[in-house]
């Protein structure tokens, strides 16, 4: 769930910074206070303020500065069960814990599933101890940051009212979502509390309002996931560059000299695959056996990074598999929980319900044509469904895949996947999401299939 959290080679960057910080920084949009503490774990001993808008960085800022304000739980007829939470809501480190518990729990109060069920009345079930849990690291992290003062307020009107001159910087990275989302993700736990909101405008269009930091006298740093034109003339080229995840940049603009500029890129730890690789040396007859068994991530990297084109971005996946016949790897397949509910057909189907396959490779050989057809399908057999409800322990229905391609259709999705949504990118490819119902057959079953339908016209050369 978004908590506003700043990615770990962007604290890098900023840690870099500390030795040239006056004795004063303005933090604005502090989302989850990962820059504050950044500050404070790599040295900082200056004055901090901090500023946001959403009910949950509010009610953690005044707690973390010990300020009285008029936050209650509304919903205790709706939900009984969390009428817990009117206790809770005396002090401001408890209501900082109240906020924060009900945040959590907001991502299962729908109850839309069995899982969803399951996950909601346990968290309820020890509600009581998540909150005093909570408390106390409320109180360690309120001695850790020693805020100087926290502004529940619109990031522009704060900017105008924090002091001009070299004493005092102020730092920023607004969210990227426009259009409502950055209030929509809120939405649910504001709706359980009675509380007045500041009122704020949106930032998504940063351009304005990075112009609106620079122009201010002293010293600024700036953090943005968009890069373009407008922001470039705004605040000249970055200075640093930084990974988020696989397919995320960061870039820091700032006008504090003296800091070697940075390009952090992970690196992958990969080793080279335990089990033999299928090759055109090998035979696949009638008397073959398929199979799925669990992979290693890092073997999984080494075979990718052998067989996939370079301009996939590469990342490593929680959840790896081996295709095999006769038990060599014909391909793999890097899978991770999603991220996003998905609207498949007149369902709406839980992120909880979803594996999103990030990759699903087959080894490279000229004799056995197809088997990418292969590997594909084995995404949705029984096993690999099994194998991924033992490791995390939940009911997953479906798997969901993206295609790029210069045709509207990929083949090797064509059949076994259905088209859940379509875009023409401005590239000219298209974008498509493919997804599958899991479950259905086995391996062996999907094995002969593709040996029927498939493979039967292909020929040793």
């Amino acid at each position: 769930m978004f908590k506003g959290v700043v990615h770990a080679n962007a604290r890098k960057v900023i840690a870099a910074y500390i030795k040239r910080l006056p004795r004063a920084v303005h933090i604005l949009c502090s989302g989850n206070f990962t820059v504050e503490s950044t500050l404070r774990l790599n040295g900082y001993v200056g004055q901090m303020t901090s500023c946001d808008v959403s009910i949950y960085t509010c009610a953690l800022g005044n707690a973390l500065t010990n300020v009285e304000t008029d936050i209650q739980f509304q919903r205790a007829k709706e939900y009984p069960e969390l009428e817990i939470l009117n206790d809770w809501c005396d002090t401001p480190t408890r209501q900082g814990a109240a906020v924060s518990c009900a945040f959590a729990l907001t991502e299962f109060i729908r109850q839309r599933n069995p899982f969803e069920k399951r996950m909601y009345r346990a968290y309820v079930r020890e509600l009581e101890d998540h909150l005093q849990t909570t408390e106390h690291r409320i109180i360690d992290k309120a001695k850790e940051l020693q805020l100087t003062s926290y502004h529940g307020q619109d990031a522009w009107q704060r900017a105008q009212e924090i002091p001009e001159g070299d004493d005092h910087c102020v730092m920023a990275f607004p969210p990227t979502y426009g259009g409502g989302d950055y209030a929509r993700m809120f939405k649910a736990v504001g709706d359980l509390f009675q509380w007045v909101p500041p009122q704020f405008k949106e930032l998504a269009a940063a351009a304005d309002f990075f112009s609106a930091i620079k122009e201010r006298p002293g010293p600024w740093l700036i953090l943005s996931e968009n890069r373009n034109a407008a922001i470039d003339e705004q605040l000249g080229q970055p200075v640093s560059q930084v990974n988020r995840g696989a397919t995320k940049q960061i870039w820091l603009y700032t006008n504090i000299p003296n800091v070697n500029r940075h390009v952090i890129r992970r690196k992958m730890q990969v080793v080279k695959g335990k089990l033999a690789r299928f090759s055109d040396n090998d035979e696949i007859t009638k008397d073959s056996v398929c199979n799925v068994v669990p992979c290693d991530s890092n073997e999984a990297m080494y075979f990718r990074q052998c067989f996939s084109s370079v301009k996939p971005l590469q990342s490593q996946a929680p959840f790896c598999f081996a295709v095999t016949i006769d038990g060599k790897v014909a391909g793999i397949m890097m899978m991770s929980l999603a991220n996003f509910s998905v609207a498949l057909g007149n369902e709406v189907i839980s992120k909880n319900e979803i594996i999103y396959m990030m990759s699903d490779l087959p080894a490279a050989t000229r004799r056995h044509s197809r088997l990418s057809k292969l590997v594909a399908t084995a995404a949705k057999s029984k096993e690999v469904q099994q194998l991924l409800q033992g490791k995390i322990m939940q009911p997953i229905r479906f798997v969901l895949t993206t295609a790029f391609s210069e045709k509207p259709t990929s083949m090797k999705y064509r059949g076994p996947f259905k088209v859940a949504s379509r875009e023409r990118r401005d590239d000219g490819q298209y974008q498509i999401n493919y997804y599958a119902k899991m479950g259905d057959k086995s391996i062996s079953e999907i094995f002969k299939q593709w040996m029927k339908t498939n493979y039967k016209a292909q020929t040793n050369s």
